[in-house]
Formats: structure tokens, sequence, C-alpha cells
């Protein structure tokens, strides 16, 4: 789609001429036209022809912002957390080797509005996609969200909506300084992320159980991927959990072939760090006060603790 160019004939049409005109007028020096009168004249006739080109140029950069305006509106769906129209075909979750054929479209759409379009694809699927529109467009992206997806819940300099049934969260954030961006990515709420049996995302029931058969778990994963292990310690990345950015950071500590301990590490609003207290204490009961934050005595020992405003880590185990 071509920038329209309505506006921008309209302002040449009507401020254009006037500056020819007057230029017309000068160089065919009226009979009576002293130097000081023609001189006045010329200046005139310059600063018309300027006020002309500026009147030209503010109108094709008004042009373009009412185009990219118009292109962006696409990019949002009308339920909340969804993808929009232009990115159609593209789903968060799906392969990396499909969404590496619409790269192009990304590339198309950059053009078209401005924005930037990041998809965050890690060994086996697209994660989160990140859009960063213009500077000045972030006013209507925010209206344009407020309006089809609701208030939302705003925590800090984010606000968060939650898709019905995909599992996709997405996350507008908007500084006045670097400008704005709107995140969606996987996610799992609270219950699905914590638990005592197999299948939670944070896998505390294999604490006391081989290693190898943690491997298997994560491997059985579609929201995991970038395992590392060694004989003593295993890494990978899975989903985070509720109000947040990012994903999930794991590593586990093997001793003797089993695993002793394992750490979550992730980025969460407030409120999910209190749904996480919340739900911990349902399982587990009561916590004490513990050296760097929460402590339950249960089996094994879990514990939270806030490494920054947003981070938390959570342990699962005993160090050995």
């Amino acid at each position: 789609m071509t920038v329209s160019t309505s506006t921008v004939v309209f302002a040449i049409a009507t401020c254009l001429p006037f500056g020819i005109a007057i230029v017309d007028t000068v160089r065919d020096k009226p009979p009576g036209m002293d130097d000081d009168a023609r001189l006045d004249a010329e200046a005139e006739a310059r600063a018309a022809r300027e006020r002309a080109e500026e009147a030209a140029r503010e109108a094709e950069a008004e042009a373009m912002h009412q185009h990219r305006q118009l292109m962006l509106i696409d990019l949002i769906g009308r339920e909340p957390a969804t993808l929009g129209s232009s990115l159609e075909g593209i789903a968060i979750g799906m392969s990396a080797a499909d969404f590496g054929r619409h790269r192009d479209v990304l590339d198309r759409l950059h053009d078209a509005t401005g924005a930037a379009v990041r998809g965050d694809v890690a060994d086996t699927s697209l994660h989160a996609l990140v859009i960063t529109p213009a500077r000045d467009t972030c006013d209507f992206v925010a209206t344009r969200l407020d309006k089809l997806w609701g208030a939302g819940h705003s925590t800090g300099d984010r606000t968060f909506w939650h898709s019905g049934d995909s599992l996709v969260r997405a996350s507008y954030a908007h500084d006045l300084g670097d400008g704005c961006s709107l995140r969606f990515e996987q996610y799992v709420p609270v219950d699905a992320w914590f638990g005592k049996k197999p299948g939670a995302i944070v896998p505390a029931a294999f604490i006391g159980k081989p290693a190898d058969a943690l491997i298997a778990d994560i491997m059985s994963r579609t929201t995991a991927d970038r395992v590392e292990q060694t004989d003593e310690q295993v890494h990978w990345l899975d989903a985070g959990v509720g109000d947040g950015t990012g994903r999930t950071e794991f590593q586990a500590i093997v001793a003797r072939g089993k695993v002793a301990w394992i750490e979550a590490r992730t980025e969460v609003a407030a409120s999910t760090l209190e749904a996480l207290r919340e739900r911990i204490t349902a399982l587990h009961g009561q916590p004490t006060d513990g050296d760097e934050g929460l402590l339950w005595k249960s089996k094994p020992p879990i514990a939270i603790a806030l490494w920054n405003s947003t981070t938390v880590a959570l342990t699962v185990g005993t160090l050995p």
C-alpha cells in the first residue's frame, strides 16, 4: 500500500503558486520599482517559496503518520492478547521453521508501519513476538489497545492482558524516553507453573528422582528448550508465569545421579508474586522468614527470594 499524496498535493497547489507568482513579478520589474522595493519583493518571494516547501514537507509527514496508524490497526487482534490480521499465519508457539518462512512479512510490515517486529525463536518454536512502534504512534497504539482489549491489569510501567485459551499473554510498556513496545509471549497460570504433581513447569516432583527422569520430562514439553546438561547440572528454559515478562530460567543440581535442588528464576509483577506465595502456602502451609525471603519447611524445602524489584527466584530442595 502506497502513501496517499492528496494532502501533499493540496499543500503544494495552494502555497507554491503564490511564491512563483511573486518571483515572476520580481523578475519582470514593474516601471518605477526602485532597487529597495525589488530586494524586498525578492525576499518575500523566497519566504513564500520556503513556506510552501515547509507546508509540503509537513503535509507529507502527516500523511505518512496517518498511513502508519492505519496499518498499525491490523497488527492488533480484536480479542485480548491476539495478533492482528496483518500477522495472519504467525502464532506464538509455532515451529521455528514455520516462523522463518514469515520473516519477509515482518520486513514489509516495518516498511509500512515504521514498527519493528521481532520474534524470539529458540531451538524449536516461537516463544515471543515483540512489536516496537515508531515513537509518534505510541499514543495511538495505547488508545487502540484500550478500545479493543479493555483496561487490562497495570503494574509498574506495564499493562497485561491474557488470551482466553491459547496461553498467550500480551504486555504493553510505554516509556516517554524510550518509546513503547507490545510483547506477545507464552505463559502459564500460577497453578500450572507450581504444583506437587508432575506436569508443573517447576518440576518439584523430581527432587530425589534420577536426573535422567527429569531430562526426559523436560524434553517431552513443547514449551521447554535450550537444554544443557552435565553430570552435575541441568539448565533449560520454559514458559513464564502470570503477569510478567520473559521465560523461566531453570538450573538443577544433580548429586550422585539424582536431582537435589532446582532453581526457577523469572520476571513477575507484584500481583503474581503474591499469587505464588498463596499457591505454595495452600499446598505446604505457612512460610517462615528465611535469609533472603520466605521459606516453607516442607519436604523438600521451598524458598522464594526477590533478586530485584521484579525477578523472583524460587528454589526447591537442598544444595548438596
